[in-house]
């Protein structure tokens, strides 16, 4: 499986995100990530990983491609998605409309995230609205998550291994 990572997305950028990155290719030899951002502060953060012997192991399974623009969180989003033509968002989607991927995760501004899954990629015919689930910290072997749908939000406690 391929998936477009948004190097820049979320609180501290985009150190967090390059480390996940290479620790789950470390985990998951199935999968290639394609990492988007300004591409020489993406490489340069994967130069400074922690585990040289490791990331020597899975880098060629991670890729960046260049987005040099980053839509915020205080942007309106369809207007960052229209004006911003290089942002790790449109960048990435991109990649995942021509099918050179499978997925697109950003830690972003989620209101960009839904309008660019709409606009840019499409909606899966079955489903009528988009839809996000976001998991939460919890205490012992159990895990809660939010489930997004149409205008109800549903909550669920489970086991962590059953993702």
């Amino acid at each position: 499986m391929k998936i477009v990572v948004d190097a820049m997305g979320g609180d501290f950028a985009p150190k967090v995100n390059v480390d996940g990155a290479i620790d789950a290719l470390r985990e998951y030899p199935d999968m290639d990530i394609i990492r988007v951002g300004p591409q020489a502060l993406v490489e340069e953060t994967i130069s400074a990983y922690g585990d040289a012997e490791a990331l020597g192991r899975v880098r060629e399974r991670l890729t960046v491609v260049d987005a040099p623009e980053v839509i915020t969180t205080e942007e309106h989003p369809v207007m960052a998605l229209r004006r911003k033509k290089n942002s790790t968002f449109v960048v990435g989607m991109d990649i995942v409309r021509r099918k050179e991927a499978q997925a697109f995760v950003s830690a972003g501004s989620t209101g960009a995230l839904m309008a660019g899954a709409m606009f840019k990629i499409g909606r899966i015919k079955a489903l009528t609205a988009p839809r996000w689930r976001r998991f939460c910290p919890c205490r012992g072997a159990r895990c809660c998550w939010w489930t997004r749908a149409r205008t109800r939000i549903a909550s669920r406690s489970g086991s962590c291994n059953s993702r």
